[in-house]
């Protein structure tokens, strides 16, 4: 009895000890996978997911601004063309579409799906060249708005009858810009025998001390619709450019460094 109470307990102390490894070895393997955690593959899912929040508010700024800018140049009726705003449209649809692949960004961030990351990828890709697309044709119209304005301007004060028709717009324009007319100015409602409104009348000038009549709408009117196009084309190709880096991450994620 008394040699047997060793052999009894010395399995009991074996297994004890063979315990003591397997929790070291369990715990070492966690803190092994929380520092993986921060190491490279952790910092570029971090750096996809603020892309994709990026992403997000950048859509939101293109569809608010393409939308403000449309609206914005339909005020000018049909002395603007209607082409003008191709521009500012094919941006708010970008942006809009934007939206809607940043939210599927974010989501395979945590999904960690690569379906769902090459579809984003593939999404993002198509939707940089048409922001791209947006910039070239706001900067390719901008050379030609003078001659089109003037084309405008020159048929709306052929007639009466012509006038008539986009009175409002005119008005709008002259307000806006504090322009008269057309391209001579009053010039251009005395040769169709019209009233010269009140923005064309002289106003004072506080700074110059003097009066001053208001200059003719083409040069106003073409560099407010320059202006625009050229604010469009930037934006979209700021937006466009700043793209390319998160693609790169979103690719990297894709390989399945993440």
């Amino acid at each position: 009895h008394v040699r047997s109470l060793p052999i009894e307990k010395t399995p009991s102390r074996l297994l004890s000890l063979s315990l003591v490894p397997r929790r070291i070895s369990t715990s070492s393997s966690t803190s092994t996978k929380l520092s993986m955690a921060f190491t490279v593959p952790g910092k570029l899912t971090i750096a996809y997911f603020l892309f994709n929040v990026l992403y997000l508010v950048m859509g939101v700024g293109m569809l608010g601004y393409g939308v403000s800018a449309v609206l914005y140049l339909l005020d000018y009726g049909a002395l603007s063309e209607a082409v003008y705003t191709a521009a500012p449209i094919i941006l708010a649809l970008a942006g809009g579409l934007k939206i809607v692949a940043a939210i599927l960004g974010i989501v395979s961030t945590f999904v960690k799906w690569k379906p769902l990351v090459a579809i984003f990828v593939i999404v993002a890709i198509v939707l940089m060249m048409v922001t791209f697309l947006s910039a070239i044709v706001a900067f390719l119209q901008r050379p030609g708005v003078f001659t089109n304005v003037g084309v405008q301007l020159n048929d709306t004060f052929a007639s009466q009858e012509a006038f008539n028709q986009n009175q409002e717009v005119v008005a709008t324009v002259e307000d806006r810009l504090t322009c008269c007319g057309g391209s001579n100015g009053r010039g251009d409602y005395n040769s169709i025998e019209l009233d010269v409104p009140a923005s064309c009348v002289a106003a004072e000038n506080v700074t110059m001390a003097k009066s001053r009549i208001p200059e003719g709408c083409r040069i106003h009117l073409t560099r407010d619709i320059q202006e625009v196009l050229y604010k469009v084309g930037s934006v979209a190709m700021g937006f466009a450019t700043f793209e390319l880096t998160g693609l790169l991450v979103g690719m990297q994620q894709l390989d399945g460094v993440l």
